[in-house]
């Protein structure tokens, strides 16, 4: 047999041998290496899609809250702002109804600063003539049966803890609060201005 030959079967051999040990751990770390920064990659756009669907949520419930003050207070006969325990407030009001004027109905929104929580009722007087329909005081168990708008309510940045989010001045109310969302530093702030149109000296409601 040749030299040629016989190199040839050499080298042959050599190559049917293997990968030697060094080359299998370099080729680990790197895989290794690879998986580590695809890995790492996949959990922050994980957990970035995380963070942008809650404060989507956040932002949503608080938008939702304002439209619904928005709309009774824009239709409303007449409403109150009071403050009936510690800090939270109670916005009652009476509204005609913006697709029938000739239905007319009780709403009532409540803050609570401890729970943080906007909620609200509709309420329907007993007759034309019914008064204090809402009540001035709703007491826990009664809250529990309103509807929940929005949880995670926060008077907006810059403000104490229990500073109210509603206020009045003539028939306008003025609503200005942020959502908490998650651990956002900066939640999402919903401030709208709303004014009523109606007029009704006395209010059948409260």
């Amino acid at each position: 047999m040749s030299a040629a030959l016989l190199n040839d079967a050499k080298g042959l051999r050599r190559g049917e041998a293997g990968f030697s040990l060094a080359e299998l751990l370099i080729y680990s770390l790197l895989l290794s290496l690879v998986l580590l920064i695809v890995g790492g990659m996949l959990i922050s756009s994980l957990g970035a899609e995380r963070t942008v669907r809650t404060v989507v949520e956040a932002t949503s419930q608080g938008q939702l809250a304002a439209r619904s003050i928005d709309k009774g207070i824009r239709n409303s006969l007449q409403f109150t702002l009071t403050t009936p325990a510690g800090t939270n407030q109670l916005i009652r009001a009476r509204v005609q109804d913006s697709d029938d004027a000739g239905n007319v109905y009780c709403a009532a929104w409540y803050y609570s600063t401890v729970d943080h929580l906007i909620r609200y009722k509709r309420f329907t007087p007993a007759s034309p003539t019914a008064t204090g329909t809402i009540p001035a005081v709703p007491t826990t168990a009664e809250l529990k049966t309103w509807t929940l708008l929005v949880s995670g309510v926060r008077p907006a940045s810059g403000l104490d803890a229990t500073a109210p989010i509603f206020s009045a001045l003539g028939g306008t109310l003025t609503t200005n609060f942020a959502v908490l969302a998650g651990e956002k530093d900066l939640p999402p702030v919903i401030s709208t201005s709303s004014t009523r149109r109606l007029t009704q000296e006395n209010s059948l409601c409260y």
